[in-house]
């Protein structure tokens, strides 16, 4: 007779000896023998498994289910600010009932809102103070400030701000977040914000220490520590820090990294990692997410050695176990697909921001500098936002104005959204109102082999026949163009857009999204719009989206400039 306890996600199995029964417990990757209680303790997901053990070798059985701690309803008492949709519903409840979990829904489904509203649960149902969200991509950190601030009714605050003289803000050194969180719980500032926010690079800054020997034989050795982290998990410890939400987590693959090594050694009850990417596409990549988790125990050297093949030279040839790696994934994992859970395709918006280097914010302090010293001009010029132009393309391709600044923060960002999107087998289309920002890119996605189409030139013949291959054929991942791409293509293969900067009205960057939102959509289109932080970029988003109108009075000039005076000083600001 077998006996079966379903807790808590585990099952608890008593039981007679058989080979068999051994054999089976022995080859599950994550299993626990009690001597003590002389029982058995495996993951719930491995329950139809041992049913077919137990039936070949007819073995009676009997299974009791406990009840859980954790409940999956959402209480009564909260109301979502923002109304869901029902898969963010549905994971809201899955958090409810998985201290630690990994959502990896598909680009585009809202998984920030998703862990928003179940924080928002958490902070009076489990008394949490404040959540730390860790971006792994540096600018997603002010994506989240934004986000709080539209889902929630709570503040935010990303470690080492300050305030600069003429009040602008700004991010400080290593230091200063460290100050920060030790000041956490003394700190009215800080303290009145439930949400704490910061970036991977923030986690790995390090110290080297000399310690002495205690005997005087011994020799004084050099120690690297991690002050960051240490200071965190005092928090945490403390009771200050309950939650920790992880963005992006796929970035962090590599266990080795100090990045990595610095987010696993942070552990508190309640965990949230998010990633878009399909991490079945290489299981050994899932490694450090599980093991942050807690789901995996093991080395990286047992993990590899149970999942992957080896060839020569001890190169990963191919997988085995995997359905042993899906069990666990199974149980502490929830990704939906954008077709999957919305009936109907829609636009998803997200700003992604982005930091300059400091090259590129020398080149563009330089342009801005000179337009504030000719205002005056400016404000008299027939079309006073085309003098603007240098200043925007300073934040897309630097190399434009300088022959020494090659580098773009936004190519970056444009790469790795794309490692996305081809990820989840889908394809995107990125807009720009210059050929000038467009054409290096094309040349750096030709050369990571993403066979990137380009809609611009004069040769309308050249530019359908890139737009057609766009559509049909499955190795071109992306299409390029400018405003010629935006009016009367349909484009409808991509279910992302990009744009590296935007058109100055509201009605136009609307006609260039509806090239991918229009009749043959099947997918919701995800519209993102990258911006260099603290930068014309911003101010160009807010006229767009908040003051319509006066961005078509300078365009159309449905009224004359001196009538609204305080566009061109706003954006000189």
């Amino acid at each position: 007779m077998t006996n079966i306890l379903v807790r808590d996600g585990k099952l608890y199995v008593k039981t007679e000896f058989n080979p068999s029964i051994v054999q089976f417990m022995r080859s599950r990757p994550k299993r626990f023998w009690n001597k003590d209680a002389r029982e058995w303790e495996i993951p719930e997901g491995e329950l139809e498994n041992l049913l077919a053990v137990l039936s070949n070798i007819d073995l009676e059985y009997d299974i009791k289910y406990s009840n859980n701690e954790n409940t999956d309803a959402i209480p009564d008492w909260y109301n979502f600010k923002i109304k869901p949709f029902p898969h963010q519903i549905e994971g809201v409840e899955y958090g409810l009932c998985h201290n630690k979990f990994l959502l990896a829904d598909e680009q585009g489904l809202g998984k920030t809102k998703q862990c928003l509203d179940l924080s928002q649960i958490r902070k009076k149902s489990n008394n949490i103070k404040h959540v730390l969200i860790v971006a792994c991509v540096n600018g997603l950190k002010y994506n989240w400030y934004d986000e709080v601030h539209k889902h929630t009714d709570d503040g935010a605050y990303i470690l080492g701000t300050r305030i600069r003289k003429n009040l602008n803000t700004y991010i400080g050194s290593n230091e200063d977040r460290l100050i920060d969180i030790k000041s956490i719980g003394n700190n009215p500032d800080i303290d009145k914000c439930f949400y704490i926010i910061t970036n991977i690079e923030t986690l790995r800054y390090s110290k080297s220490e000399i310690i002495e020997p205690k005997t005087k034989r011994g020799k004084p050795r050099k120690v690297t520590k991690f002050p960051i982290v240490e200071a965190l998990q005092e928090k945490i410890e403390d009771g200050e820090i309950g939650m920790i939400i992880c963005d992006e987590m796929h970035k962090l693959k590599n266990h080795n990294s100090q990045s990595c090594k610095a987010l696993t050694s942070l552990d508190c009850d309640y965990k949230v990692a998010l990633t878009g990417t399909p991490v079945m596409s290489k299981p050994i990549d899932v490694y450090s997410i599980l093991h942050w988790l807690g789901e995996e125990q093991h080395s990286h050297f047992s993990f590899e050695k149970h999942y992957c093949i080896k060839g020569d030279f001890n190169q990963i040839v191919g997988y085995k176990n995997l359905t042993d790696l899906q069990t666990i994934l199974d149980r502490c994992m929830l990704r939906r697909k954008k077709d999957e859970v919305l009936d109907l395709p829609e636009k998803i918006y997200v700003n992604d921001y982005v930091e300059m280097t400091k090259p590129q914010k020398t080149i563009y302090n330089e342009i801005l500098e000179n337009l504030r010293e000719n205002v005056d001009k400016i404000k008299l010029s027939p079309n006073p936002l085309a003098q603007f132009i240098r200043l925007r393309q300073a934040t897309g391709n630097p190399e434009i104005l300088s022959t020494t600044v090659k580098n773009s923060v936004k190519y970056d960002r444009v790469l790795q959204i794309l490692e996305d999107v081809v990820a989840n087998d889908d394809k995107m289309i990125i807009f720009s109102n210059w050929t000038d920002v467009l054409d290096p890119l094309y040349e750096i996605l030709k050369k990571e082999k993403y066979y990137p189409a380009l809609y611009t030139g004069k040769n309308t013949d050249v530019r359908n026949a890139e737009k057609d291959r766009f559509m049909s054929d499955p190795k071109c991942k992306v299409i390029l163009g400018t405003s010629a791409m935006g009016t009367g293509l349909t484009l409808t293969a991509a279910s992302t857009v990009v744009f590296l900067d935007e058109p100055w009205t509201r009605a136009e960057k609307d006609q260039w999204e509806d090239r991918a939102h229009r009749i043959g959509t099947t997918k919701p289109v995800t519209i993102i719009t990258i911006m260099c932080k603290g930068t014309i970029d911003e101010k160009v988003n807010d006229i767009v989206y908040k003051k319509g109108k006066m961005s078509d009075i300078l365009i159309d000039k449905e009224e004359d400039i001196y009538k609204n005076p305080n566009i061109v000083k706003y954006l000189l600001s």
